[in-house]
């Protein structure tokens, strides 16, 4: 039974796009930098919580998380931990120098699978952080419950309040003795897009003639204020030039392009929903690609790729790790 939702697929397909789109090299071009990074993260955490009305034990909850976004992490970081390392040799300069001199100890191999090195692993850091969400939003919702004297069991509580700790400690952690454990401090960043869209009523994306025109006049505001607010990066916590315009335009942009993509659902765009459907065989395997490709056309283009360059290699890659996806990955990724 096919329990798809098509816009969500639609909607993912975007803004896996935009990753691999920005992260191919668009540097320059400062409007379109802040355009796509305003969005393309919390549009992923948005259409998670989209999904959080479903309760579970939080237990069993959080073991199917563990299945499914943190054995994908470990299976995309064994590919693309050896791949960080050849390409670190292969630049050499000082960043080699210290890698060769460390590569033999525990604390390199640590800092890169637990993501207290942000580059190890690329995007995929964002598997770590949406856990965290997921395990964070859950237990709040549990200790609420029971605070409102529902009837919850002692074993779900008590695991809520470890799991809040946890959350607490590690950005502790973070903040004070800068150790990036779980990209913990993204994930507090990033838990007001799954608020959002645990909490939006599902009637606003009924795909009406209206929705379609009230999408459009959203998408104009968020790249209005998307382009005056700058640059944002939630996994480096670089946040514009306001903390809070910054959530207004996420809020914005999700909403919009959220809605925007429920108005298209009538439409049977294959292409975007085997995108959407692989959208995490391509956040793990696209950053090889983006390597790849500019190692080879450094000879002809130089460092700065033409944009229209850039695109057709995005699109390119996405395909290739769509091909990937249904070849091979999906066969050892978990169901």
């Amino acid at each position: 039974m096919n329990n798809r939702v098509k816009w969500i697929d639609y909607a993912k397909a975007f803004a896996i796009f935009l990753v691999v789109f920005f992260l191919s090299g668009i540097s320059g071009w400062t409007a379109l930098e802040s355009v796509i990074t305003g969005v393309h993260v919390p549009l992923f955490v948005f259409l998670s919580g989209y999904f959080a009305r479903n309760k579970k034990q939080i237990i069993q909850a959080t073991i199917s998380d563990v299945k499914h976004l943190i054995l994908p992490f470990v299976l995309f970081s064994l590919m693309l931990i050896p791949f960080n390392i050849c390409v670190q040799y292969i630049q050499g300069g000082s960043a080699m120098e210290q890698m060769v001199s460390n590569i033999s100890t525990p604390k390199f191999w640590l800092s890169k699978f637990f993501m207290d090195d942000a580059y190890a692993c690329g995007p995929i850091w964002f598997l770590g952080a949406l856990f965290m969400i997921k395990m964070l939003f859950r237990s709040i919702a549990v200790i609420k419950s029971k605070i409102n004297k529902e009837e919850m069991s002692d074993t779900d509580v008590w695991s809520a309040i470890v799991c809040v700790m946890i959350a607490i400690i590690l950005l502790y952690m973070d903040i004070v003795h800068s150790v990036h454990l779980m990209s913990v401090d993204s994930a507090f960043s990033l838990f007001p897009y799954y608020l959002l869209g645990a909490l939006v009523p599902k009637k606003m994306f009924d795909g009406s003639n209206r929705g379609f025109r009230f999408s459009i006049l959203l998408l104009l505001l968020y790249i209005f204020i998307s382009i005056n607010n700058g640059y944002i990066s939630y996994d480096r916590s670089e946040f514009g030039n306001s903390f809070v315009v910054m959530y207004i335009e996420g809020v914005v942009g999700c909403l919009s392009i959220a809605t925007l993509f429920s108005c298209l659902e009538r439409f049977d765009m294959r292409i975007l929903s085997m995108l959407g459907k692989d959208s995490l065989t391509v956040l793990g395997l696209h950053i090889i690609f983006i390597q790849i490709f500019r190692f080879a056309l450094k000879s002809v283009y130089g460092n700065e790729l033409p944009l229209i360059c850039l695109f057709a290699i995005s699109f390119f890659i996405c395909l290739i790790c769509v091909l990937l996806a249904r070849t091979a990955i999906n066969r050892i990724l978990p169901k």
